[in-house]
């Protein structure tokens, strides 16, 4: 996701950027789209991915709604931790 913050780009290049198999970038990929996290267009043999900013928004502040609810339940535990 932070290489598609530059722009769109092909999936062949972004599993070649990563070292990763195709097979297993398009599985990535596709648990990305499938959380409406990038879009996904095929043009012809190619496809390409783009970042879908709206929806990162809306996970930002999901993730900031929560935040403070997880961060009291691990104090017990890095107390715990620390007596230990």
């Amino acid at each position: 996701m932070e290489r598609l913050v530059e722009g769109e780009s092909s999936v062949i290049n972004l599993a070649t950027t990563f070292d990763i198999s195709l097979p297993a970038g398009s599985r990535y990929f596709l648990i990305l789209k499938n959380a409406g996290l990038i879009s996904h267009e095929k043009d012809g043999r190619v496809s390409r991915c783009a970042l879908v900013a709206g929806s990162l928004r809306d996970t930002l502040n999901w993730i900031e709604t929560y935040q403070g609810f997880w961060e009291d339940k691990f104090d017990p535990i890095t107390e715990y931790l620390d007596q230990t």
